[in-house]
């Protein structure tokens, strides 16, 4: 009764968040409470506030704020180098962050893709060549501390080279599913593992994305499990279905993705999924929806292949995804 209700609830005020989550995120910043001010506007009219609750096994409720001091250099640091890449007509990049001890090493890495924002449309989103940014001065942190096992970090960018600041999200829908079916695998993954020391298989290989980028992590889940066997989609619900499906049709929408995990051969031991957002964000009422619908369908076996963890007020901005990788980070593949 409470995720029916829950579900009615988050259904009636959807037209109130709709222009909130059609609004392109926040610009970049390295200072996570100042892309807390950028919150969407809620409707000042409603007198009701929506309060979602989740529980059961996989159901994470200490996530909590990176310590301060893992934003400043760490003294063994990693190094970021930018690669180019032609698909079709297009000349496009990535970066890639290279942990400390590479260059003198022989093993093989695991590999996260982490893909930006809407409103982030570089992978300086996340890195950067002539800088340490937030987020690699924090991996480089945990990594010196021994909290996770070295790795290499990708961030590419799902965006055309045509795209126009006012081209819209259903520009951008169609940039994404092109990037996960005809460029991702194709390209992305194909110049890391050709040219960088990975462990070249499924089980060596993660995709996550903030926003967009989470919309970009489901599309993934559904067309490249056979690439990828984790996937960490946060403040970003499905759009499979029809876009912020995750709020209009979180049955359905559960349902593409149970049917896509054995269309592709698979079956609910092959992959894991640790999906994260805010009591702050505006993302929130989308994705709470898909959530409560995922732990109904029995693809979705929350505490074993699937978790959801919320930041109790995390608001909306590439820099939390900082907040939700330092979490995962040490529980992925296994370490």
């Amino acid at each position: 009764m409470k995720k029916l209700l829950a579900l009615l609830m988050a259904m009636a005020m959807f037209l109130t968040f709709l222009t909130a989550c059609g609004a392109a995120d926040p610009a970049p910043s390295e200072d996570a409470d100042a892309a807390g001010a950028e919150s969407a506007e809620q409707d000042a009219s409603s007198d009701e506030e929506v309060v979602y609750t989740f529980e059961g096994p996989g159901i994470f409720d200490d996530v909590a704020d990176v310590p301060a001091s893992y934003k400043e250099p760490a003294a063994q640091q990693g190094t970021v180098e930018q690669v180019s890449y032609t698909c079709g007509e297009e000349e496009k990049y990535f970066l890639i962050y290279l942990p400390y001890g590479y260059e003198s090493g022989t093993e093989n890495y695991n590999v996260l893709y982490v893909s930006h924002g809407g409103g982030g449309g570089k992978p300086e989103t996340f890195l950067k060549v002539d800088e340490k940014t937030a987020l690699q001065n924090t991996v480089d942190n945990m990594i010196q501390n021994g909290e996770i096992a070295p790795f290499i970090l990708v961030a590419p960018t799902w965006k055309s080279t045509t795209f126009t600041a006012d081209a819209g999200y259903d520009a951008s829908t169609a940039m994404i599913e092109n990037f996960v079916k005809n460029e991702l695998r194709q390209y992305v993954v194909a110049t890391v593992d050709a040219n960088y020391r990975t462990n070249a298989s499924r089980e060596g290989r993660a995709f996550s994305g903030f926003s967009a980028g989470g919309v970009t992590t489901w599309f993934t889940f559904i067309h490249d499990m056979d690439t990828f066997k984790y996937f960490v989609p946060m403040s970003g619900d499905c759009w499979a279905v029809e876009q912020t499906g995750g709020a209009t049709k979180p049955v359905e929408t559960a349902e593409v993705l149970a049917k896509a995990v054995t269309d592709q051969g698979y079956t609910g031991a092959d992959f894991k999924v640790y999906a994260f957002t805010g009591g702050g964000d505006y993302a929130l009422p989308n994705l709470a929806p898909q959530i409560y619908a995922m732990q109904d369908n029995p693809m979705f076996i929350f505490g074993e292949n699937t978790f959801f963890g919320l930041h109790p007020t995390a608001t909306h901005g590439d820099p939390m995804a900082r907040i939700y990788l330092f979490y995962v980070l040490p529980l992925l593949w296994g370490e």
